[in-house]
């Protein structure tokens, strides 16, 4: 009965995702809704768990009835919404052939069989991380308990890291309400779902833009990638942060493509799930959207300009709420350090000691395999044909690197302790989106090839 209530959410998640799809013109037909499937759960997942977290906020429970209602209300809005919205049409842009066939099949099959292996590790292992009983599980059991949002002994506030946004617990104690069991050990099996749902949609999604030679084989790379492999199931907030950065950066990767409002409404869902993920999701929100307004100010209305801010604003009701209940700040860091000259110049030798540090975390290939270096390899391709995407992908990776820094320089925490404790989960956001993103580059640089190719081959018959 624990696993039908949670499979019931999960359908639940993806009627409503499907909503809010239409309401964007991603839908519009029985082979879009297939194809996009797997977004349909995650956009689900994400509009009904933001949507959930700010009910919470208001004073509510939390209740699996309350819930339901609330997903009802979302998903009349896309319906609405869709009724005004245009279709979004998305015709192939690359040929087929049989070699091309075959390569995307292999990648496919080594995908499917990354998943399956990720399904026996998350079905026999059972998290280990600090963090995860420490407080992401406890918090979601509290909110549960306590009958949502409320500070004092043994609630959402008692924890460490009080004032980490409630995205993730929000999610996971959704699941118990659904399951009627605060049971923990459901949620490796959740996540692996989301995991699975994260890379359906990123197929969908990239489905028409992609060659599947490319498209799938770069998929099950990310999948194999040792650190996310290590973060599903773990029950951290890390796996919603992931999830959420991924499909926003590659839907703001075809905005800057295409310049479709659908896929910058899309951002916009997702980029605000990643600033209710973690404390390091709102600096990466403020970056992109500083990125995408400066890349696409000239050429996109000021309306889907504004779509640019909905994440940074989907902040503000949390940063409200703990205001108002005197939840603690972070006691690690903070960042008006930065405004003390003669700080930061006492702790100079933490910063030189950072740059020295940090790097190994973005660069390890048994982190990472080869992620970076291939990108660096591809970006100069993409600068000559996409230089808005090229910057955007440098641009966020630069930013999440600057920022871990900033946070080590002016933590007043020991700094090798530090780093050491969370170098490899600080290092996943940026990383795991220029993953996601990888397709869509190598698609750009080998469309730049080719075109170069196409040039020489008609100079040497001219």
């Amino acid at each position: 009965m624990k696993v039908i209530g949670v499979a019931g959410l999960d359908l639940m998640f993806t009627a409503v995702g499907f909503a809010v799809l239409y309401g964007l013109g991603l839908v519009r037909s029985r082979a879009s809704g297939v194809r996009l499937v797997g977004l349909a759960l995650l956009s689900g997942w994400a509009a009904v768990g933001i949507s959930t977290s700010f009910l919470l906020m208001a004073g509510a429970a939390g209740t699996a009835t309350e819930v339901a209602l609330l997903a009802a209300a979302v998903a009349a809005g896309g319906l609405v919404v869709g009724r005004f919205a245009p279709a979004l049409r998305q015709p192939h842009t690359w040929r087929s052939s049989l070699s091309g066939a075959a390569i995307g099949a292999g990648g496919l099959l080594l995908l499917l069989a990354s998943l399956a292996e990720l399904f026996r590790n998350v079905r026999l292992a059972q998290p280990a991380k600090w963090d995860a009983w420490a407080f992401w599980v406890p918090k979601a059991e509290a909110i549960v308990y306590t009958g949502g949002f409320h500070t004092g002994p043994g609630t959402l506030e008692s924890f460490a890291n009080p004032d980490y946004p409630p995205l993730a617990p929000t999610l996971d104690a959704t699941a118990f309400r659904f399951a009627r069991s605060v049971d923990p050990g459901l949620l490796p099996l959740q996540h692996w779902i989301i995991a699975t749902a994260m890379f359906a949609a990123l197929a969908g999604l990239l489905w028409n833009r992609v060659h599947p030679a490319i498209l799938f084989p770069t998929l099950a790379v990310l999948s194999m990638l040792p650190i996310y492999q290590h973060d599903v199931g773990s029950l951290l907030g890390d796996e919603t942060l992931l999830t959420a950065f991924a499909l926003a950066g590659v839907a703001a990767g075809l905005w800057l493509l295409e310049s479709k409002a659908a896929y910058l409404g899309l951002y916009a869902l997702f980029g605000s799930a990643m600033a209710l993920a973690k404390n390091e999701g709102f600096t990466y929100v403020i970056a992109i959207a500083v990125l995408l307004g400066l890349v696409g100010l000239r050429r996109s209305p000021r309306v889907q300009l504004m779509l640019l801010a909905v994440p940074v604003a989907a902040m503000l009701p949390w940063k409200l709420w703990s205001d108002l209940n005197h939840v603690p700040p972070n006691p690690y860091y903070r960042f008006s350090n930065l405004l003390h000259p003669d700080y930061l110049a006492d702790r100079s030798g933490r910063l030189w000691h950072t740059l020295a540090e940090l790097p190994q975390y973005y660069g390890s290939f048994d982190r990472w395999l080869l992620t970076l270096p291939v990108a660096a390899l591809l970006l100069p391709f993409v600068a000559r044909r996409r230089p808005g995407l090229a910057l955007f992908a440098i641009g966020t990776v630069a930013v999440g690197f600057i920022g871990n820094v900033i946070v080590y320089w002016v933590s007043p925490s020991p700094l090798d302790w530090y780093i050491s404790t969370s170098g490899d989960r600080t290092s996943t956001g940026p990383l795991i989106f220029i993953a996601a993103l990888m397709p869509l580059l190598a698609a750009e640089a080998l469309a730049q090839t080719d075109e170069k190719t196409a040039i020489a081959a008609r100079l040497a018959t001219s």
